[in-house]
Protein backbone atom coordinates (compact mmCIF):
# COMPACT_ATOMS: atom_id res chain seq x y z
CA UNK A 1 0.00 0.00 0.00
CA UNK A 2 1.36 3.39 -0.89
CA UNK A 3 2.39 6.14 2.03
CA UNK A 4 -0.28 7.96 0.37
CA UNK A 5 -3.40 5.79 0.70
CA UNK A 6 -2.15 4.99 4.05
CA UNK A 7 -2.30 8.90 5.08
CA UNK A 8 -5.67 8.95 3.72
CA UNK A 9 -7.13 5.91 5.40
CA UNK A 10 -4.98 7.39 8.66
CA UNK A 11 -6.69 10.74 8.48
CA UNK A 12 -10.31 9.00 8.02
CA UNK A 13 -10.56 6.83 10.81
CA UNK A 14 -9.24 10.40 12.86
CA UNK A 15 -11.90 11.94 11.60
CA UNK A 16 -14.38 8.98 12.22
CA UNK A 17 -13.23 9.28 16.12
CA UNK A 18 -13.38 13.07 16.09
CA UNK A 19 -17.39 12.88 14.85
CA UNK A 20 -18.27 9.79 16.62
CA UNK A 21 -21.54 10.29 19.04
CA UNK A 22 -20.31 9.73 22.21
CA UNK A 23 -24.03 10.99 24.08
CA UNK A 24 -22.25 14.78 24.62
CA UNK A 25 -25.36 16.60 23.40
CA UNK A 26 -24.64 19.76 25.06
CA UNK A 27 -22.33 22.35 26.70
CA UNK A 28 -23.33 25.46 29.16
CA UNK A 29 -21.25 27.60 31.35
CA UNK A 30 -24.71 30.09 32.59
CA UNK A 31 -26.01 29.19 35.17
CA UNK A 32 -29.25 28.54 36.76
CA UNK A 33 -29.97 25.89 33.60
CA UNK A 34 -32.06 23.41 33.15
CA UNK A 35 -31.68 20.85 30.59
CA UNK A 36 -33.52 17.27 29.58
CA UNK A 37 -31.30 14.01 28.70
CA UNK A 38 -32.62 11.32 26.96
CA UNK A 39 -30.53 7.98 28.93
CA UNK A 40 -26.62 7.98 28.02
CA UNK A 41 -26.86 11.45 26.98
CA UNK A 42 -24.53 14.05 28.90
CA UNK A 43 -23.82 17.69 29.30
CA UNK A 44 -20.64 19.61 29.88
CA UNK A 45 -21.06 22.35 32.59
CA UNK A 46 -18.26 24.36 33.76
CA UNK A 47 -15.97 21.88 33.24
CA UNK A 48 -18.23 18.98 34.95
CA UNK A 49 -19.40 16.45 32.39
CA UNK A 50 -22.43 15.28 33.70
CA UNK A 51 -24.40 12.23 32.43
CA UNK A 52 -28.16 10.54 32.96
CA UNK A 53 -27.22 6.68 32.81
CA UNK A 54 -30.10 4.43 33.46
CA UNK A 55 -33.08 3.93 35.35
CA UNK A 56 -31.33 1.73 38.32
CA UNK A 57 -35.51 0.64 39.34
CA UNK A 58 -38.96 2.27 38.82
CA UNK A 59 -41.53 1.01 41.28
CA UNK A 60 -43.82 4.21 40.89
CA UNK A 61 -47.53 3.30 41.04
CA UNK A 62 -48.65 3.20 37.34
CA UNK A 63 -51.07 5.32 36.33
CA UNK A 64 -54.71 3.28 36.13
CA UNK A 65 -53.50 1.41 39.63
CA UNK A 66 -54.30 1.43 43.25
CA UNK A 67 -51.43 1.24 45.39
CA UNK A 68 -50.74 1.25 49.37
CA UNK A 69 -47.61 3.24 48.67
CA UNK A 70 -46.68 5.87 45.75
CA UNK A 71 -43.10 4.09 45.27
CA UNK A 72 -40.24 5.67 44.10
CA UNK A 73 -37.90 5.49 41.09
CA UNK A 74 -33.54 5.54 41.37
CA UNK A 75 -31.55 7.26 38.08
CA UNK A 76 -27.85 6.39 38.01
CA UNK A 77 -25.67 9.48 37.32
CA UNK A 78 -22.00 9.85 36.16
CA UNK A 79 -19.87 13.15 36.29
CA UNK A 80 -16.19 13.56 35.63
CA UNK A 81 -14.52 16.33 37.69
CA UNK A 82 -10.94 16.90 37.11
CA UNK A 83 -10.47 13.80 34.70
CA UNK A 84 -12.24 11.75 38.36
CA UNK A 85 -15.07 9.87 37.35
CA UNK A 86 -18.28 9.57 39.90
CA UNK A 87 -21.30 7.93 40.14
CA UNK A 88 -24.54 8.79 42.06
CA UNK A 89 -28.07 8.14 42.35
CA UNK A 90 -31.12 10.27 42.39
CA UNK A 91 -33.78 9.95 43.35
CA UNK A 92 -37.43 10.92 43.09
CA UNK A 93 -40.66 9.68 45.88
CA UNK A 94 -41.12 10.20 49.27
CA UNK A 95 -37.96 11.11 51.15
CA UNK A 96 -35.79 10.94 48.12
CA UNK A 97 -32.51 12.16 47.41
CA UNK A 98 -33.15 14.41 44.09
CA UNK A 99 -29.95 16.59 44.51
CA UNK A 100 -26.23 16.12 44.26
CA UNK A 101 -23.75 18.71 44.68
CA UNK A 102 -20.90 18.77 42.61
CA UNK A 103 -18.42 21.65 44.15
CA UNK A 104 -20.00 24.92 43.97
CA UNK A 105 -22.72 23.54 42.36
CA UNK A 106 -26.08 21.70 42.89
CA UNK A 107 -28.01 19.53 40.33
CA UNK A 108 -31.47 18.82 40.66
CA UNK A 109 -33.55 16.03 39.33
CA UNK A 110 -37.19 17.48 38.26
CA UNK A 111 -38.68 14.89 37.13
CA UNK A 112 -38.30 11.18 34.74
CA UNK A 113 -40.52 10.36 32.31
CA UNK A 114 -42.17 8.82 30.74
CA UNK A 115 -44.40 7.42 34.23
CA UNK A 116 -45.47 3.83 34.45
CA UNK A 117 -48.63 2.76 33.32
CA UNK A 118 -50.63 -0.12 33.61
CA UNK A 119 -50.02 -2.66 30.52
CA UNK A 120 -47.61 -0.29 29.21
CA UNK A 121 -43.50 -1.57 29.14
CA UNK A 122 -41.27 1.44 29.38
CA UNK A 123 -37.97 0.88 27.03
CA UNK A 124 -35.53 1.91 29.87
CA UNK A 125 -33.40 3.87 26.49
CA UNK A 126 -36.70 5.53 26.39
CA UNK A 127 -36.25 7.80 29.37
CA UNK A 128 -35.96 11.17 29.98
CA UNK A 129 -34.70 13.32 32.95
CA UNK A 130 -35.06 17.03 33.71
CA UNK A 131 -32.57 18.47 35.42
CA UNK A 132 -32.02 21.69 37.30
CA UNK A 133 -28.08 22.71 37.54
CA UNK A 134 -27.76 26.25 40.07
CA UNK A 135 -25.20 27.65 42.67
CA UNK A 136 -27.14 28.46 45.82
CA UNK A 137 -28.32 32.09 45.41
CA UNK A 138 -28.95 31.86 41.62
CA UNK A 139 -32.94 32.12 42.34
CA UNK A 140 -32.92 35.20 45.28
CA UNK A 141 -33.91 37.88 42.59
CA UNK A 142 -36.14 35.09 40.38
CA UNK A 143 -39.84 36.15 39.24
CA UNK A 144 -42.01 33.10 39.62
CA UNK A 145 -44.85 32.24 37.25
CA UNK A 146 -47.28 29.56 38.04
CA UNK A 147 -49.14 28.44 34.03
CA UNK A 148 -51.78 26.65 35.81
CA UNK A 149 -55.51 26.89 35.57
CA UNK A 150 -56.90 28.91 37.78
CA UNK A 151 -58.69 26.26 39.65
CA UNK A 152 -55.23 25.03 40.13
CA UNK A 153 -54.32 27.53 41.01
CA UNK A 154 -56.67 28.42 44.06
CA UNK A 155 -56.03 25.03 45.66
CA UNK A 156 -52.34 26.19 46.43
CA UNK A 157 -49.31 27.82 44.88
CA UNK A 158 -45.99 29.47 45.68
CA UNK A 159 -46.27 32.59 47.70
CA UNK A 160 -45.18 34.51 45.38
CA UNK A 161 -46.42 33.21 42.12
CA UNK A 162 -47.91 35.08 39.78
CA UNK A 163 -50.38 33.75 37.98
CA UNK A 164 -50.57 33.33 34.18
CA UNK A 165 -52.00 30.10 32.14
CA UNK A 166 -49.48 29.17 29.39
CA UNK A 167 -51.28 29.78 27.19
CA UNK A 168 -52.15 33.38 28.02
CA UNK A 169 -48.15 33.93 27.85
CA UNK A 170 -48.16 34.97 23.95
CA UNK A 171 -50.56 37.76 25.25
CA UNK A 172 -49.80 38.61 28.49
CA UNK A 173 -46.06 38.45 28.94
CA UNK A 174 -45.47 41.97 28.82
CA UNK A 175 -47.57 41.90 32.39
CA UNK A 176 -44.41 40.36 34.34
CA UNK A 177 -42.59 43.32 34.18
CA UNK A 178 -39.24 42.25 34.13
CA UNK A 179 -36.57 42.44 32.15
CA UNK A 180 -35.78 39.93 29.07
CA UNK A 181 -32.52 39.02 30.43
CA UNK A 182 -33.97 38.70 33.59
CA UNK A 183 -34.28 35.22 35.71
CA UNK A 184 -37.52 33.87 35.04
CA UNK A 185 -38.98 30.62 36.72
CA UNK A 186 -41.86 28.88 35.78
CA UNK A 187 -44.26 25.68 37.11
CA UNK A 188 -47.08 23.72 36.56
CA UNK A 189 -48.04 20.29 37.90
CA UNK A 190 -45.45 18.01 36.05
CA UNK A 191 -43.50 20.31 33.86
CA UNK A 192 -45.09 20.10 30.59
CA UNK A 193 -47.01 23.38 30.41
CA UNK A 194 -44.30 24.79 32.16
CA UNK A 195 -41.96 23.60 29.49
CA UNK A 196 -44.72 25.26 26.34
CA UNK A 197 -44.73 28.70 28.38
CA UNK A 198 -40.56 28.61 28.64
CA UNK A 199 -41.03 27.72 24.74
CA UNK A 200 -43.31 30.63 24.47
CA UNK A 201 -41.32 33.05 26.34
CA UNK A 202 -38.18 32.14 24.75
CA UNK A 203 -39.47 33.18 21.40
CA UNK A 204 -40.73 36.37 22.39
CA UNK A 205 -37.06 37.33 23.32
CA UNK A 206 -36.67 36.00 27.24
CA UNK A 207 -33.51 34.92 27.81
CA UNK A 208 -33.05 33.47 31.24
CA UNK A 209 -36.30 30.90 31.80
CA UNK A 210 -35.95 28.06 33.80
CA UNK A 211 -38.68 24.86 33.63
CA UNK A 212 -38.79 24.26 37.59
CA UNK A 213 -41.57 21.76 36.99
CA UNK A 214 -43.89 21.97 39.94
CA UNK A 215 -44.36 23.65 43.36
CA UNK A 216 -42.70 21.29 45.48
CA UNK A 217 -39.54 21.83 42.88
CA UNK A 218 -39.92 25.80 43.02
CA UNK A 219 -39.72 26.01 46.68
CA UNK A 220 -36.89 23.86 46.88
CA UNK A 221 -34.92 25.89 44.49
CA UNK A 222 -35.99 28.99 46.03
CA UNK A 223 -35.11 28.52 49.61
CA UNK A 224 -31.79 27.81 48.80
CA UNK A 225 -30.86 31.70 48.71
Amino acid sequence: MSLKKVLIITALTLLTIACRDDGLVKESTDLPKDFTLQAGEKILINDVEFQFERVKQDSRCPKGAECIHQGNVDVVVNYTLKNTPVQKVLSLGPDATDTLVVENMIFKLGYLKPYPAVNQKIDPDGYTAHFIAFTRGDFKAATVVDVRTDEEFKTGHYIDAVHMPFDEIPSRASELEVDKDELVVVYCRSGNRAAKAKASLEKLGYTNVINAVDQSVTESLMSNE
